[in-house]
């Protein structure tokens, strides 16, 4: 995984087409959120809400990859 990449640029698309990404990236993130307090698959929900957010907004895509890098590195100490 290169953490050095650069987002890519925001894709081009329609307006509706962004919104209803963003809506539905939110709505999985806070989802997400409230299934790490709930039993529920809560992590890799929140992932694919950021997946989402990713293809617009530049905080997204740095957050995922840090969470990804940070659960890569988490899961080789497990396996250790």
């Amino acid at each position: 995984m290169n953490l050095d990449a650069k987002p890519s640029e925001p894709r081009s698309g329609s307006r509706a087409g962004r919104y209803a990404r963003t809506t539905a990236g939110w709505t999985l993130l806070a989802a997400g959120t409230a299934l790490l307090v709930l039993p529920g698959p809560g992590i890799p929900i929140m992932l694919g809400g950021l997946a989402l957010l990713a293809r617009d907004q530049p905080w997204a895509h740095r957050t995922r990859r840090w969470l990804e890098a940070r659960f890569a590195r988490l899961r080789r100490r497990v396996r250790e």
